[in-house]
């Protein structure tokens, strides 16, 4: 299945069974993080069997169950650093998608203080990804009217109307999608925020949607 396709039927997903990740979707999915931390310079850390991170008020309130499985990405905190745990995470929660596995970006809907992830010297937590196998393979979220999430001039482009379709389909923070794509000079797209929670992950999320729908050849990033 290509990432396209694992875009649209992949949803976030906060209630698990108890079925535990091993054997060779484990080994698959172990390599996956080695090469994201080799592409980052992040760190990309595996919690299996590990239910204290999603054992509080908030996570209950939000109804995560069997939530014993995550995936911590640490690194020094700078805006750069965390876009990379988003964009770099869309990768791995495609990934695990299509080994089977489901997931949810988590931002602050969890115990800092319960979870077992490590920090070296200078580094902070920048983004929590629950993985597991789910109840259900999750819902779509409802979207923003596209005129709001993007700004061009003249007629849309269809290579910048399918990156602006599938950034649409991206996980964000409470689902706020507060994000722009600009479009100037004819394939010049700037992507800036628009406040919200999460920013950095966020738009490293959208933009890694952005760049899979619209082709990289199609633009480029300013």
């Amino acid at each position: 299945m290509d990432t396209l396709q694992l875009m649209k039927i992949r949803h976030s997903v906060r209630q698990y069974t108890e079925q535990k990740i091993e054997g060779e979707t484990l080994e698959k999915l172990k390599a996956e993080l080695r090469s994201a931390e080799e592409k980052s310079g992040l760190s990309f850390q595996l919690l299996l069997d590990e239910p204290g991170a999603f054992d509080c008020f908030l996570a209950r309130k939000l109804n995560f169950k069997n939530a014993n499985n995550y995936i911590a990405i640490t690194g020094k905190k700078t805006f750069e650093n965390e876009m990379n745990a988003g964009y770099f995470g869309t990768e791995i929660v495609l990934k695990a998608q299509e080994m089977g596995l489901n997931t949810c970006f988590v931002g602050g809907t969890f115990s800092r203080k319960k979870a077992k992830y490590e920090l070296q010297s200078g580094e902070k937590l920048l983004c929590i990804i629950a993985i597991g196998y789910g109840e259900t393979q999750g819902t779509p979220h409802i979207n923003c009217s596209i005129d709001k999430l993007c700004d061009f001039r003249g007629d849309m482009p269809p290579w910048f109307m399918k990156g602006m379709d599938y950034a649409m389909l991206a996980p964000t923070a409470m689902n706020d999608q507060k994000f722009c794509f600009i479009l100037r000079n004819g394939n010049e797209v700037k992507l800036v925020p628009r406040g919200g929670h999460c920013k950095g992950v966020t738009l490293g999320i959208v933009k890694y949607h952005f760049e899979a729908g619209a082709g990289k050849e199609n633009f480029v990033f300013v």
